[in-house]
């Protein structure tokens, strides 16, 4: 696993703040001896190990929220579908959006471009013996019939494919 920007695993050591606020405000008692004390005595004992225990959980809770957004704005992905897949054969439905609003992009390069080139090599990081689907969501119900275990059919199809003018519908 990568990070796109690893400069934000820095905010990860934010999680002490809360550790820190909770160490230097931790409240010393004065004792003050007063008559009806020994009746509630009794009370703060039973009380005393379940207040503690959420203190506990709820210091863990204060923590890991800094450390999750950190983790969060520094973006992980997985480098490849390799990783994911293992090392048997799978099926995989790929969704491929072909709707008018894909013609968007820059430079000359329409984002649909850049989706179906993902597309086709995702296919081909597949293991021999893997099937593959690929469901269109603009026009056309699937660009093939069935599920092929014919890789290289796959994704000389995907090369074949292009933006449509419709709208995006899940099949």
């Amino acid at each position: 696993m990568n990070f796109l920007n690893a400069a934000m695993l820095a905010g990860v050591a934010a999680l002490a703040i809360p550790l820190l606020i909770h160490l230097f405000h931790k409240s010393r008692f004065k004792v003050v001896k007063w008559g009806a004390m020994h009746l509630l005595a009794a009370v703060v004992r039973t009380n005393q190990k379940r207040i503690k225990i959420e203190q506990w959980i709820l210091l863990a809770i204060r923590c890991a929220i800094p450390a999750i957004l950190a983790l969060m704005m520094a973006k992980p992905v997985w480098q490849g579908a390799k990783q994911m897949l293992g090392e048997q054969p799978t099926s995989t439905a790929v969704l491929l959006d072909n709707s008018y609003s894909m013609e968007a992009g820059r430079a000359g390069i329409t984002n649909f471009s850049i989706a179906r080139d993902e597309a086709q090599r995702l296919v081909g990081e597949l293991k021999p013996g893997s099937e593959a689907y690929v469901f269109l969501m603009g026009e056309g119900q699937g660009l093939l019939d069935h599920a092929s275990r014919d890789l290289s059919a796959v994704t000389q199809a995907l090369g074949k494919v292009g933006a449509g003018y419709g709208v995006a519908r899940v099949p």
